[in-house]
């Protein structure tokens, strides 16, 4: 029988994976609403953290559903050969990226704290209808009505100038989410 070498590199993701996905739980129970002065296109923004939206949010590649590898990281059940981080070097910069700032995701809307944020975002290929950042990430959300997670990136990325200072005043529990 052949003994397939699982990476360090692989090893430290998964169990980045599982501790992020905790977070990210944690997300999903609410909607959170901010509200600013300064905002032009709406009064108030609505966000939501799904399911579907940990696995992009996380850069590794793989053929299971949205759903199931959110689940497999929550119950501590992914397996090696579930995904790829690291076929090429571009993949694994970028997951080990995402995942060095995804923990900070919750931080920054669970904690009240003032954040930063620009309507109409636009950044590269990256286009959303508000981005949001801490300082430590900036997190671009799309959607309409309710928004969700599209892309985030290390850093502040916001552009000078476009930016109006927001805090979540509001947390709505939901009573069933998913």
């Amino acid at each position: 029988m052949p003994t397939f070498l699982i990476s360090d590199f692989k090893i430290n993701v998964i169990n980045g994976l599982f501790e992020c996905s905790k977070f990210y739980l944690e997300l999903m129970k609410n909607i959170y609403v901010i509200r600013s002065d300064g905002f032009v296109f709406r009064e108030q923004y609505l966000f939501r953290f799904y399911k579907r939206n940990f696995l992009h949010l996380t850069g590794v590649n793989t053929a299971l559903s949205a759903e199931d590898f959110f689940d497999r990281c929550v119950n501590e059940t992914l397996l090696p050969n579930d995904f790829d981080c690291e076929s090429t070097r571009e993949l694994k910069s970028k997951v080990k990226d995402k995942l060095s700032v995804l923990p900070f995701l919750g931080s920054t809307f669970l904690t009240g704290k003032t954040i930063e944020a620009q309507e109409r975002f636009s950044r590269g290929h990256v286009q959303c209808a508000i981005a949001t950042s801490d300082g430590i990430l900036t997190v671009c959300f799309d959607g309409k009505e309710i928004l969700w997670p599209k892309s985030f990136q290390k850093k502040n990325r916001l552009t000078k100038g476009m930016t109006v200072p927001v805090s979540v005043i509001e947390i709505i529990p939901i009573v069933k989410f998913d």
